[in-house]
C-alpha cells in the first residue's frame, strides 16, 4: 500500500476535520480514544493533511461527553491551544497544531479557495451541544473535563468552520479509534489517500 495525493483540476475543494471517539475503549482504564483526520476533499481531490489518535486523559461518563471532549481536543490541536501541565499533548497533537490551521492558511494565501470548511462528527449529542454552545445534561463539562461548549462553538464559528453530522460509514476518523472490518477499511482508506498498488 502507498499514500497517494489525488487532486482534481478546478475541483471545488473543502477543508474537513473529521473526528470520532470510541467511548470507554480502554478495557482497563475505561478511558475513551479520539481520532481525527484533516482532509482537503472534492469530487476528485483526496488529500490527507494530517491524522492521528490518542487516548483522552480522563474517563467520560457518556458517549456524548466523550465525543464532545474529542471535538474540543481536535479543535484545540488544530489551533495549537494546549495545556501541557495537564498532560493533554503528545507528538500527534503537536503535529496537527503545527500543520492544521497554518496549512489551510498557506493554501488560501497560495490561491486555493475552500468552498466549505467543516468539522464532521457522527455523534448527534455532541453535535447538538456544540452547535447550541451549551447542554443542560452536560453542564458539568467545564469542571470535570475542562470543556466549555460556548467557547468551542464560538471558536469553530470564528475559524469560518461549520460543524455538521456525517454518517459513521463516511467518517474517516473511525479507522483511528477502533478495530474495523475489512469492508470498512476498503471503503475508508481510499478516502484517506491510501490505495493498494498491484
Amino acid at each position: 500500500d502507498r499514500l497517494v495525493l489525488t487532486v482534481g483540476y478546478s475541483d471545488p475543494i473543502g477543508a474537513h476535520l473529521y473526528t470520532d471517539t470510541d467511548h470507554a475503549s480502554d478495557i482497563f482504564t475505561r478511558k475513551s480514544t479520539t481520532g481525527a483526520a484533516l482532509m482537503f476533499e472534492g469530487p476528485i481531490t483526496k488529500v490527507s493533511v494530517h491524522s492521528g489518535a490518542k487516548m483522552q486523559p480522563t474517563v467520560a461518563r457518556s458517549s456524548g461527553e466523550a465525543e464532545s471532549v474529542g471535538v474540543d481536543e481536535a479543535v484545540r490541536n488544530l489551533l495549537g491551544i494546549h495545556d501541557d501541565a495537564a498532560g493533554l499533548v503528545h507528538g500527534t497533537s503537536r503535529a496537527v497544531a503545527a500543520m492544521g490551521v497554518p496549512c489551510i492558511d498557506l493554501a488560501e494565501r497560495m490561491g486555493l479557495s475552500f468552498d466549505t470548511k467543516t468539522i464532521r462528527v457522527d455523534a448527534s449529542v455532541a453535535l447538538t451541544a456544540i452547535t447550541k454552545g451549551f447542554s443542560r445534561v452536560m453542564a458539568y463539562l467545564p469542571k470535570t473535563q475542562g470543556v466549555n461548549l460556548a467557547f468551542l462553538s464560538e471558536v469553530i464559528e470564528n475559524l469560518g468552520f461549520k460543524i455538521e453530522k456525517v454518517h459513521t460509514s463516511a467518517n474517516v476518523a473511525d479507522v483511528f479509534t477502533k478495530a474495523v472490518t475489512k469492508s470498512v477499511l476498503a471503503e475508508l482508506l481510499p478516502r484517506l489517500g491510501i490505495v493498494q498498488v498491484q
